[in-house]
């Protein structure tokens, strides 16, 4: 599953609003990659989501909430044997 939507920042957090992509609804361990982005790991080791802090002051122009572009993800079924 793949969401991405503005949602309530995580208990003890600085700011009004974050972005989230979720690809995975499990347990995570956030990683700061930067200020105020994190990356969400799953105890697997996967990339579970992705959160941006204070995204609508990063982005400015509220017409990136309105658009999520996938480049060259294949969308089909993964293949046996093989992680997603």
């Amino acid at each position: 599953m793949l969401h991405a939507t503005p949602r309530a920042p995580r208990p003890g957090a600085f700011c009004s609003a974050a972005f989230s992509i979720r690809f995975l609804e499990t347990t995570v361990t956030a990683r700061h990659i930067a200020e105020g982005v994190a990356i969400d790991d799953a105890a697997d080791g996967r990339i579970a989501g992705i959160e941006i802090l204070d995204a609508r002051q990063r982005f400015g122009d509220p017409e990136v909430f309105r658009r999520v572009i996938l480049e060259d993800i294949a969308l089909a079924p993964p293949v046996a044997g093989r992680r997603a």
